[in-house]
């Protein structure tokens, strides 16, 4: 799992190195928080749950709802954001619209793949979920950062997220094809936004160990903080 799942869960807190959601979304009726999180995120593989669809039947409910709430998202992108922000948000909704087209097509080889993968995939489903959750609150904690160390810090929590998912995965499910799937989907969704952003903090060169260790008195408050917001913010500093 060369780049993950980071793009998604860049940040947790609804102000971030003094930029605001009223400065973040254009000032338009129905771009506010609120309306972006009924969007839902069900799409973030075991973002929300330890399981995905593993029969052809609740796979076609499975991405009926995937696709409704891609939608969603990509029409608020479009509506309420600018520049950077609404450039990065819209690659990775349109890279996972095409993947998710590629299985949810019953013509397609992707979805024979998806069905052959996804039983052994979900074996590893919750220890997934786990480093998901601990990657949540690891970004809100980055949020925190000073404004110019939210990038290294988040890129930093992302590789701990991969040592973790990778470890997780070689212990729930030993078939090389299903994990060669699902870390094909991760990284064509993701990996074109975080080949830019964390190119410099990788493991083992320094640049994270040399990095202070973030106070861990707000992490009980993640949950409760949005979603397509603070993404939309940790992208704005990606310039």
């Amino acid at each position: 799992m060369n780049r993950t799942l980071t793009i998604l869960c860049f940040g947790l807190a609804c102000v971030v190195g003094g930029v605001y959601s009223a400065a973040l979304y254009k000032d338009l009726a129905g771009c506010t928080t609120p309306e972006a999180e009924k969007c839902g995120y069900d799409f973030v593989p075991y973002f929300l749950t330890s399981k995905l669809a593993d029969d052809a039947k609740t796979l076609a409910t499975q991405c009926t709802l995937f696709r409704r709430q891609l939608k969603c998202g990509e029409d608020f992108a479009v509506k309420c954001l600018d520049g950077l922000p609404k450039g990065v948000i819209l690659l990775m909704l349109r890279a996972a619209v095409d993947e998710y087209g590629m299985f949810c097509n019953t013509t397609n080889p992707k979805h024979k793949e998806y069905l052959d993968s996804i039983k052994c995939i979900n074996k590893a489903g919750p220890g997934v979920q786990t480093c998901m959750a601990d990657m949540f609150v690891a970004m809100h904690r980055a949020s925190k950062a000073p404004d110019r160390q939210q990038i290294p810090y988040s890129c930093c929590y992302y590789h701990d997220f991969v040592e973790c998912a990778e470890s997780a995965l070689t212990r729930g499910c030993t078939l090389p094809a299903a994990k060669k799937f699902f870390n094909d989907i991760i990284d064509h969704v993701f990996g074109e936004v975080l080949s830019l952003a964390c190119n410099k903090y990788k493991k083992g060169t320094g640049a994270c160990e040399a990095l202070p260790v973030l106070p861990t008195k707000d992490d009980a408050k993640a949950r409760d903080k949005g979603f397509i917001e603070p993404l939309a913010v940790i992208a704005s500093k990606l310039g």
